[in-house]
């Protein structure tokens, strides 16, 4: 009967739950789900990541060359592309291995494994990752000498749905997504500053709740932040402690 009343009436159906202000399996609507990030050693790639928000899986590969990127170069996704852009999380010059030479080039490709909702967050939070752990030959061109990239900021992208008008809901599902009325975006970096703010029409938004967006996007910054900075320094060799004992 539920699972009827769920296919006939979807929205009057999330309604008894919104009213609770919970996600249909009791997650609280300013609460995200259990987001995990895994460096995954693909041998084709110079750096690589897993991220899972839920059952939503992304994976991102990155390849370094030496070549001279063409001038009508295609983006397949511009939203990605406006992110790094505007957060400047690398900036062009640190590709530059010296005057008059060829610069590094990255190919960064995505790869959806499952969707379930809130894509946008996953894969840049795949990309941060994933740009983090890339190694390229250090500056003398030295191809066995690996040095990691110069990542200048972390952005982080908060997706809030928005339902009858007034509630906003972060990290929604992909049921819940085709059920909104309207939603909006917020990439910021880790020192507070909005490096992109995306809202495609829709319903309105207060200045409350506005305000209420920005401080989810303040927080669910500093809840990836520590997933990655855990994830890093996991990567990093193990220093050796020696041990002595005095008789």
């Amino acid at each position: 009967m539920v699972v009827r009343f769920k296919t006939v009436e979807p929205m009057e159906y999330y309604r008894r739950f919104l009213k609770e202000n919970c996600h249909t399996n009791g997650r609280e609507f300013g609460k995200f789900r259990t987001t995990t990030v895994n460096i995954v050693p693909i041998s084709t790639t110079d750096g690589s990541a897993l991220v899972k928000l839920g059952n939503t899986t992304v994976v991102y590969g990155v390849k370094a060359e030496f070549a001279k990127p063409p001038t009508d170069t295609q983006v397949a996704n511009q939203f990605i592309a406006n992110v790094t852009e505007n957060s400047q999380i690398i900036q062009k010059e640190d590709f530059c291995v010296s005057s008059g030479k060829l610069p590094w080039f990255l190919y960064c490709d995505l790869i959806c494994l499952d969707y379930d909702g809130n894509i946008l967050d996953a894969c840049t939070f795949a990309l941060s990752v994933a740009l983090k752990n890339v190694k390229t030959a250090l500056a003398e061109v030295n191809l066995k000498k690996k040095g990691y990239l110069n990542i200048r900021t972390h952005p982080v992208v908060t997706f809030i749905a928005m339902f009858d008008g007034t509630l906003l809901i972060v990290d929604c599902t992909g049921e819940e997504e085709h059920l909104a009325i309207g939603n909006l975006t917020i990439i910021m970096d880790e020192e507070g500053k909005l490096c992109c703010f995306h809202k495609p029409g829709g319903s309105g938004l207060t200045g409350a709740k506005f305000q209420d967006s920005m401080n989810h996007a303040v927080t669910r910054h500093k809840e990836v932040k520590q997933i990655m900075e855990e994830v890093i320094n996991s990567m990093k060799p193990k220093k050796k402690v020696t041990f002595s004992k005095q008789i």
